[in-house]
């Protein structure tokens, strides 16, 4: 396929960027995006939204910051120090945040989790296509979704071991993504190269930015993804690997358009509440190997800190302000 990278990847290498995916993930969705809200439920209570809205503000603007600082800073040279030092960062934002023990306290650590994340996010994706390469990387991807759904319930049946289950589950995530940091020496650069496909600049960016921010929007707006039962979470973990072959295979539009599709029928008021949350639970997982894939795969670091910034920040922030 045009614009594909030309060498072989080793296995150690394939491995070792699945495994980064899926921590990375497990960070992003499971910790920031499910344990950071029961640990502020177990400071404030639920009744002051406008401490969760100041919570919001604080992880969107640290997203923000921590995306364009790994952009103006991203070396390829020195990409895996960045990638150590970024799931590094993100163990301690979680640290920081499990021994919070006031509501400033817990402010400063949504802000440090959003920079971490957007930092790692960003310095991820960028140096993927020079060291993974592009042949199976919808594979090393969507394997890496699966994996951090795993992990993710690992977290949880392990968080028992420390007493408080939301406290535990916290650190739990925080050693697992410490303790990958170890792996990313073995992701070494082969090919520094770009792709140079319409996507990836001028009207082709835009519409592509468009579209994946349009689809986290309506999902934010159903949210009932997290509600879905177990089934489904396996469902997710079995999509991933084949949604990746359907993209190392060429196909970029088709997942797309089935991730619009699941959120219609999730928006259209037809399902009953498990199918609505399933489905939705479905189109989140399209839409993540989806997005993490584009900024992948085009190995460029701006490319890679916009889509960080509007699919994991800026979007769900906007539904959540259309929400009300």
């Amino acid at each position: 396929m045009i614009g594909d990278t030309k060498f072989e990847t080793p296995k150690a290498a394939l491995a070792v960027g699945m495994l980064m995916v899926g921590v990375t993930l497990l960070f992003v969705q499971r910790f920031a995006g499910t344990v950071m809200a029961e640990l502020a439920t177990a400071v404030v209570g639920d009744d002051d939204t406008w401490r969760y809205r100041g919570l919001s503000v604080l992880w969107v603007l640290g997203g923000l910051l921590g995306a364009l600082g790994a952009a103006m800073r991203f070396r390829l040279e020195v990409w895996r120090s960045s990638l150590s030092w970024g799931l590094r960062s993100c163990s301690m934002a979680a640290v920081l945040a499990v021994m919070a023990e006031n509501w400033t306290g817990l402010l400063i650590a949504g802000f440090a989790t959003g920079a971490s994340a957007g930092w790692l996010l960003t310095v991820l994706t960028t140096g993927m296509r020079a060291s993974v390469g592009t042949l199976r990387l919808g594979v090393v991807v969507g394997a890496g979704l699966a994996l951090s759904i795993g992990l993710g319930e690992a977290a949880v049946l392990a968080a028992g071991w420390f007493g408080d289950p939301v406290k535990g589950g916290g650190v739990v995530v925080a050693l697992v993504v410490a303790a990958s940091s170890v792996a990313a020496p073995f992701l070494t650069p082969q090919e520094p190269s770009m792709a140079m496909e319409p996507e990836y600049h001028g009207r082709g960016l835009l519409t592509r930015w468009l579209v994946l921010t349009a689809i986290v929007i309506a999902i934010a707006a159903v949210g009932h993804g997290s509600e879905a039962p177990a089934r489904w979470w396996w469902l997710a973990m079995a999509v991933g690997p084949v949604l990746g072959g359907c993209l190392d295979a060429g196909q970029h539009r088709w997942p797309l358009v089935a991730a619009v599709a699941l959120v219609g029928l999730a928006l259209s008021g037809l399902l009953g509440s498990t199918l609505t949350s399933g489905t939705t639970l479905l189109a989140g997982a399209l839409l993540t190997v989806c997005a993490i894939y584009f900024a992948a795969r085009g190995g460029r670091v701006w490319v890679a800190a916009g889509t960080v910034a509007l699919v994991v920040f800026l979007g769900p922030y906007a539904a959540e302000m259309l929400a009300g």
